[in-house]
């Protein structure tokens, strides 16, 4: 039997991240999130300079460096988002990541990522919060989300 708590009932006011340890069939939402980054992935640049030129060109090519995607979440023991949260994490998995905007579903991205760091953060008279940063592992997708 779930335990209700006063975390229950919160609404993401902007923006949302959810993740899926199962290749997309049933999503979790991180819970409680304080702030989220939007995914990282900028592209490398090849440098195109011909031998006469007096200014060196660049130009994108199709390959990108590793991207990350850090935010915070509040802890809370006994969630089963924040027990998936952190099995992922220390049996170095890549699981579905999901950043969706309510007001601005152009912006919403898909990928796949491991969780590269996940720092719990007690803090005095506060809940624990707790860092986070994805490695992104696949190219960012606009996702097709059934309500």
């Amino acid at each position: 039997m779930a335990v209700s708590t006063e975390f229950d009932n919160l609404a993401d006011s902007q923006h949302k991240l959810e993740f899926s340890v199962d290749a997309g069939t049933a999503w979790q939402k991180v819970p409680v999130l304080q702030q989220s980054d939007y995914p990282d992935q900028t592209p490398v640049l090849d440098d195109i300079t011909p031998t006469d030129a007096h200014r060196t060109i660049k130009a994108p090519v199709d390959f990108f460096e590793d991207g990350t995607l850090k935010g915070q979440y509040i802890y809370k023991e006994g969630d089963a988002a924040c027990i998936a949260l952190k099995k992922a994490y220390e049996d170095k998995k890549t699981i579905l990541w999901r950043l969706t905007f309510e007001d601005a579903p152009s912006l919403n991205s898909q990928f796949e990522g491991f969780i590269a760091k996940l720092t719990p953060k007690p803090e005095s008279k506060k809940k624990i919060r707790v860092d986070f940063e994805v490695s992104i592992t696949s190219e960012l997708t606009t996702p097709v989300i059934v309500p």
